[in-house]
């Protein structure tokens, strides 16, 4: 039983390595006839990260071949969340429900309150798991997702509150890797942080909390003291 876990293990990670490097170019011709030959190994195995790691790769895969249909990505997208959920791996379960979740709003298969509320579960699990980096990164982009939902909601206070704890996440990422991929994810945040409709004094607020990182980010001196125009502004000079 072990050299199976092992075997789906290393095949998994092997689809995944391909996806990333490959994305829509991924060859399907290869892998999908491989899944098929694992497929009872897996089947055979008792619930594990290994295992949710796999049909989480296969999900992906069934995705990128869709061609507009996702049942089958979303049904794939289910057993990655039941595997996680069903021995306790809490990490891990909510980066499959948020695939299964958009994918279905993509199909029309859920509701925007059904969609929001499930996304929101998301966040509320991937909060405690923020040391991981691959819970962390997926807790970044459903706050992203979540924020965006009510700031269409006109629920502009709410949107808000959450796009600064997105924020703060994101600092979080950046100090640990330093990466430019990171980097990028704050100037995402702020954008998004731009769109939002509420007072000027809140946003200047914020600034004055994130003084010695806004300074940082935009290139100021220590003491300088800039006010939101000076981001949006920067911002759209990011843009041009």
């Amino acid at each position: 039983m072990d050299d199976k876990r092992r075997t789906i293990s290393a095949f998994a990670n092997y689809v995944a390595l391909t996806i990333d490097r490959f994305d829509s170019k991924v060859p399907v011709d290869e892998l999908k006839p491989l899944y098929e030959t694992y497929d009872k190994a897996a089947r055979e195995l008792d619930a594990s990260e290994d295992l949710f790691f796999y049909y989480y790769q296969k999900a992906r895969l069934l995705k990128r071949i869709s061609l507009g249909d996702y049942s089958e990505a979303i049904n794939m997208y289910e057993m990655a969340y039941q595997v996680a959920f069903g021995c306790g791996i809490k990490r891990r379960y909510p980066i499959a429900l948020r695939w299964k979740l958009k994918l279905m709003k993509v199909q029309n298969k859920i509701s925007e309150r059904d969609f929001l509320e499930g996304l929101e579960e998301c966040v509320s699990e991937l909060r405690n798991h923020v040391q991981d980096a691959w819970a962390l990164n997926t807790l970044c982009e459903t706050l992203h997702d979540v924020a965006h939902l009510h700031k269409l909601n006109k629920e502009f206070d709410k949107s808000w509150d959450l796009l600064i704890e997105l924020f703060n996440y994101r600092i979080m990422q950046y100090t640990r890797s330093g990466s430019e991929s990171a980097f990028k994810g704050i100037i995402i945040t702020l954008e998004e942080m731009d769109k939002v409709s509420i007072r000027r004094g809140k946003k200047n607020e914020f600034i004055k909390h994130n003084l010695e990182i806004i300074n940082k980010i935009l290139e100021l001196p220590r003491t300088a003291q800039p006010k939101w125009t000076q981001i949006s502004h920067w911002l759209s000079e990011r843009g041009k």
